[in-house]
């Protein structure tokens, strides 16, 4: 199970404004020039063949402003509700910041 647009706009009751889809996501993203970049935090999967259990996401993207330079924008940060307060989102943004 992977996050997806609707899960998260759920979540914030903005469901109504979603106007993209899982693949819009994998496209943007994860294509050969993305336009954003996403972190994933990752429960550890109990078979080490299969992948691990998403549990939260930082999704940032670079910018530039000629007063200040180089930019990062945080565009969204979850982390899965039975996860919080564990440090999890913290570790997220210490990687973006890294």
């Amino acid at each position: 199970h992977y996050f997806c647009p609707q899960e998260i706009a759920e979540y914030h009751n903005l469901l109504h404004e979603v106007s993209i889809s899982v693949e819009d996501l994998k496209a943007d993203g994860f294509s050969q020039d993305p336009f954003f970049k996403c972190l994933m935090a990752e429960l550890p999967p109990e078979n080490p063949s299969k992948p691990g259990r998403p549990i939260g996401y930082v999704l940032y993207y670079k910018g530039y402003c000629v007063n200040h330079g180089k930019m990062v924008y945080l565009e969204n940060i979850y982390v899965a509700p039975e996860f919080r307060d564990k440090g999890i989102g913290k570790q997220l943004l210490v990687k973006v910041a890294e």
